[in-house]
């Protein structure tokens, strides 16, 4: 099984997916990895990763600490919002982030969501990393330059 799969399994699982509109974990990069709306919006993505990314760069005008994993960022008024926290899985850092609208109680989602960090973080902890397999060589061999030119060649009408 991949990232996505043990992911995905543990939401639906534990009906972690029902908690906000919008709950995903994102890479570092930007990229979805899992989202309860089905197919994860990679616009999203790069808009979580970005605003944390420039409010650690921010908040080293405040502190000296290298890692934010115990930190958190909320931007909301009483009711709906954005809640992003950091993790850590198989070494490297993810953002779960939940984003609602019309919540009764943002203070329980928000604490919902701690303790769904700290549960994915022990139930990933429990399964290895899948190392994609090393290629050696070369994809193609003895390859003419006409040949690659006929694959990268748009089509006419």
């Amino acid at each position: 099984m991949n990232l996505n799969s043990h992911l995905k399994d543990f939401f639906f699982e534990n009906e972690y997916d029902r908690l906000a509109e919008d709950i995903s974990i994102i890479r570092k990069d930007g990229i979805p990895v899992f989202s309860n709306r089905g197919k994860a919006s990679v616009t999203i993505g790069a808009l979580i990763s970005g605003l944390w990314q420039a409010s650690e760069s921010l908040s080293t005008q405040v502190t000296n600490k290298e890692s934010f994993n115990e930190y958190r960022l909320a931007f909301d008024s009483s009711d709906q919002g954005v809640y992003v926290l950091p993790l850590v899985i198989f070494g490297e850092t993810y953002f779960l982030s939940a984003i609602y609208n019309k919540e009764l109680n943002p203070g329980k989602l928000k604490n919902q969501m701690r303790l769904i960090k700290s549960n994915i973080e022990i139930y990933m902890s429990s399964f290895k990393r899948t190392k994609a397999e090393n290629r050696e060589g070369y994809l193609f061999e003895d390859i003419t330059d006409e040949e690659i030119d006929r694959m990268f060649q748009v089509s006419g009408i």
